[in-house]
This record gives C-alpha cells, structure tokens and sequence, in this order.
C-alpha cells in the first residue's frame, strides 16, 4: 500500500513540475489546438455545403438536359409519325388514282373497240394486264421505300434510346455518394 501512495505522491510532484516547467506553453497549445480544430470544422461544413450545392447543380443540369432530350424525342417520334402517315395517305391516294385511270383507261378501250376483232380485244387485253404489273411493281417500289423509311426513322429512334440510356447511367453515377480515399 505504501508503494501505491508512493507512486501517487511521485505522480503527482510530476504533474505539478510538468505544471511548473510548461504550463503556459502547455495552455497556449491547447488554445492554438482549440482555434484549429474549430477552424478545421468550419472548413469541413464549407466544403461540405459547397459540395452539395455543385451536386445539386449537376442533378439540376442534367434533369433539365434528360427533360429536354425527352421533349425533343417525343417530338421527333410524332414527326416521324407524321411524315409515315402523309406518306401512306399520298401511296393510298396514289394508288387510287393509278386505278381509277386503269379502270377509265379499261373502260374507255372497251368502248371504243366493242367492234373492233377478237385480236384487237387480246392485244388491250395485254396492255391492260401490263399497266397492271407495272402499277403492282410501282406499288411494290414505293411499298420497298416506305418500308425503308420506316427501318432508318426505327434506327434514329434506337440511337437516341441508347442516348437516353447513357443519360440516366450518368444520372444514377452522380446520386451515388462518392467513394471515401484510402488512407
């Protein structure tokens, strides 16, 4: 017991010559260690707040750049919805004028010729027939460009899918919190 009150008293004459020697320097180091550490975290929340206000303008930026990719996609897709629409009602249209100019043709020949011989009546036979295959291979043509419209329009429409797809990886990138630096 007399060892443990002994090494008590000696502990304690070592604090107060610790007191005695480096006191104020000991004080003046706390303080100096107090001011940094409170600048220290001033510092921190500053950075802090400026990081979440750049976050909050990338997420910003990028919600106004997806919104307005999304607006000139779907204008697009009623664009190309439109121009497939006018180019089908101009084939219908077409089609029907190329009949009905068949059917007048047709029907003026065989009026005319009623009297004509039988060898008259197979050679318009023949050219009507012809002008039939020449408007089903001027329909196949036009249906063969259609076709081909529609198959680059579907391409411009993957490619900006794909865009938007890009779009939203960035997006889940950023609202991800970043990764801590090894020490």
């Amino acid at each position: 017991m007399s060892d443990t009150s002994d090494q008590q008293s000696s502990g304690s004459d070592m604090a107060r010559f610790r007191q005695l020697l480096l006191g104020d320097q000991l004080s003046e180091v706390e303080r100096r260690l107090r001011v940094v550490e409170a600048q220290q975290a001033v510092t921190l929340e500053r950075l802090r707040a400026e990081q979440q206000a750049q976050f909050e303008q990338v997420e910003s930026l990028m919600r106004g750049e997806l919104a307005r990719l999304s607006r000139a996609q779907r204008r697009d897709r009623e664009e190309r919805s439109s121009a497939v629409q006018q180019l089908t009602e101009r084939l219908e249209a077409l089609a029907k004028e190329l009949m009905q100019a068949l059917n007048l043709g047709l029907e003026s020949v065989k009026s005319g010729l009623a009297d004509e011989s039988q060898a008259r009546e197979t050679a318009l036979l023949e050219q009507a027939r012809a002008l039939q295959s020449a408007l089903d291979l001027r329909l196949q043509a036009l249906e063969s460009t259609l076709a081909q419209e529609r198959e680059r329009l579907q391409q411009a429409k993957a490619d900006r899918d794909e865009l938007a797809r890009l779009f939203r990886e960035v997006g889940q990138r950023l609202q991800r919190p970043p990764e801590q630096p090894l020490a």
